[in-house]
């Protein structure tokens, strides 16, 4: 988080379509109070885990969040501004592992996004010297992705630099 400038957002294990409102109120709430203790800041947008979100996640999500982010598979740019900002597209797995959204794939979506005016937001879960699965990417291939964005001209930043 401090080395790369990054901001922590809310996120979870439950799969929020089978949940209630007070549910997902209760839970973020929270959730929130969590950040808020361990000093991780006011957890300003949520990645609906798994990219699920039904209308009642979405609209719950309206009263604790500024955003929110799932997963997107055939189209990951997403426009500028963004039509709907509670279900914003992302590249989730951006990993070094075989099987995940690799360096090249990712320098191919930045050009892309440069070229259309769009914004490409993509998904670290774990950042490490070496990469077991797809959860990972190493040190080394984030290092490359974050210097090949710098150098193409696209605005960088987090969810929270680009929504408020």
């Amino acid at each position: 988080q401090d080395t790369y400038g990054w901001d922590m957002q809310m996120h979870g294990d439950n799969d929020l379509s089978t949940l209630t409102a007070a549910q997902m109120r209760t839970e973020w709430t929270r959730g929130k109070k969590w950040f808020a203790d361990h000093g991780l800041g006011r957890a300003e947008h949520i990645a609906y885990p798994y990219g699920q979100s039904d209308a009642e996640t979405v609209a719950t999500a309206r009263e604790f969040f500024a955003s929110g982010r799932t997963i997107a598979r055939a189209t990951p740019l997403e426009s500028w501004p963004p039509a709907m900002p509670h279900r914003l597209r992302a590249v989730s797995g951006v990993s070094s592992a075989a099987g995940g959204t690799n360096v090249a794939a990712v320098k191919a979506l930045i050009d892309k996004a440069v070229a259309g005016g769009q914004w490409l937001i993509l998904t670290f879960h774990i950042i490490g010297a070496s990469a077991p699965d797809t959860m990972w990417c190493t040190t080394a291939d984030l290092d490359e992705i974050a210097a090949y964005a710098a150098a193409s001209g696209a605005d960088v930043g987090t969810l929270a630099d680009f929504i408020r």
